[in-house]
């Protein structure tokens, strides 16, 4: 059975500039098909995912297949935003990616007790966030589509 599979839209929620934009060129280099876009702090975030705000204009089908959140931001904790979407019926659905620096087994079993859909420490190197992020080409497909 041969079956072509869509790009997967990709939301990264995180303060760091210069993480998104590593992960950018990480997903650009890897030559991923999914598409990424970003908003820094968790309002922006569900502005965005309830088309407010300068969200307002985008198109239904923009909700993201797969949202990561950085879990140390500092407007407010990754945590906070987890639960809110988890709590939703409309976003609970989507998997999420927890990324930190946290190796903390305090911090996985918070996360994964509020819905997280698995953890990405974030590696020092561009080299090691590449392959630390590899996998999310794959995935979204082999678990949703």
């Amino acid at each position: 059975m041969n079956q072509e599979h869509r790009a997967v839209n990709i939301h990264m929620c995180d303060d760091d500039i210069d993480d998104q934009f590593l992960t950018q060129e990480m997903i650009t280099d890897a030559r991923l098909k999914n598409n990424i876009n970003f908003t820094s702090t968790s309002r922006e975030l569900l502005e965005f995912l309830n088309h407010q705000g300068q969200y307002a204009d985008l198109a239904i089908e923009s909700k993201p297949d797969l949202i990561l959140i950085n879990l140390n931001m500092l407007m407010t904790t990754g945590q906070k935003l987890l639960e809110k979407l988890n709590k939703s019926d409309e976003f609970c659905s989507i998997p999420i990616i927890i990324l930190t620096i946290s190796k903390a087994e305090q911090d996985l079993a918070i996360g994964y007790g509020l819905g997280a859909s698995t953890f990405i420490v974030k590696p020092i190197t561009f080299h090691n966030l590449m392959e630390a992020v590899k996998p999310l080409n794959n995935f979204r497909i082999e678990l949703v589509l």
